[in-house]
């Protein structure tokens, strides 16, 4: 497990990692303070994407090894595609950027769209045909969404994009 240390939002937080099998916690990266947010493991649990300092790293998941720089501009918000061989961030531009854990291509997901804020946050549907956006309104130029209201709080909007072209699926 990899969860963050740290009460100040802007203040220096840290990745700590708990091996459930020895009860043994230590700080993923080494002990330096830092601003590291939003650990995700990579779906064969090898690995573990975070932000640092608007940047996306990886780590190994054992938390050996030092950082290593994903992303190549800045990113925020990393989430791994389902088959672990990319992974979707956001761009200081508030595009949806997809890139290749190996490193060989980066590319724009062509959007109809733009997050307003560099510090908005979406998700990947299981299948990665569809991203989700927590509201219309946070985004510019949205168009081909389907939005659904949960029947149990009519306050829940779910914003989901559909139609991506055949490359994201």
């Amino acid at each position: 497990m990899a969860f963050v240390t740290g009460s100040s939002r802007y203040g220096a937080t840290e990745l700590v990692f708990w091996d459930a099998d020895s009860g043994q916690l230590g700080t993923l990266g080494g002990n330096e303070s830092a601003n590291r947010r939003t650990p995700v493991f990579s779906p064969d649990g090898s690995w573990i994407a975070f932000e640092q300092s608007a940047q996306i790293y990886l780590i190994r998941s054992d938390g050996q090894g030092l950082p290593v720089n994903f992303s190549t501009g800045s990113g925020q918000h990393p989430v791994w595609h389902p088959d672990g061989a990319s992974i979707f961030f956001i761009g200081q531009d508030g595009s949806i950027y997809r890139a290749a854990v190996d490193r060989t291509s980066r590319t724009s997901v062509e959007l109809a769209m733009r997050l307003r804020s560099f510090r908005e946050t979406f998700g990947l549907f299981p299948s990665a045909d569809r991203i989700l956006l927590p509201s219309p309104e946070l985004v510019t130029g949205a168009q081909e969404t389907e939005t659904a209201t949960s029947a149990s709080d009519s306050s829940s909007t779910l914003t989901f994009v559909i139609n991506w072209f055949q490359e994201l699926q």
